[in-house]
């Protein structure tokens, strides 16, 4: 009995010696893991500022072209375009009034060449 009981004991240390060897490899896996985790964190906070800062740099370039199209587009008159367009207002309101005196003119016309007639007739 004294052979199974020593092969039993020699099991249970290489067992026990298996454990322990194993416990210390999944600790250092880990303590590896979490070190890896740790810079690939970083490195990824990195990029994603980097990222970030390219973005709103971009943000800011494609405004700036935006503005300046849109001041193309709708780019404020110059002097001589709104002295023009008062101008052509002004002559559209003088036409108007021609047209309007024209008509009075006709009529007032008409009845003096009808109180002529009958003045002299």
């Amino acid at each position: 009995m004294g052979k199974l009981l020593s092969a039993q004991q020699k099991i249970q240390e290489t067992i026990e010696s298996t454990v322990g060897k194993a416990e210390e490899q999944y600790l250092l896996l880990s303590e590896k893991s979490a070190e890896l985790t740790g810079k690939f964190h970083s490195q990824n906070k990195e990029l994603a500022t980097k990222a970030g800062c390219k973005l709103r740099e971009l943000n800011v370039k494609a405004g700036d072209a935006l503005a300046e199209l849109i001041a193309k587009v709708e780019k404020e008159p110059t002097a001589e375009e709104k002295v023009i367009e008062a101008v052509d207002k002004a002559a559209d309101a003088t036409k108007s009034v021609v047209e309007k005196t024209a008509g009075k003119v006709k009529k007032v016309a008409k009845k003096v060449e009808k109180v002529t007639k009958e003045a002299t007739a």
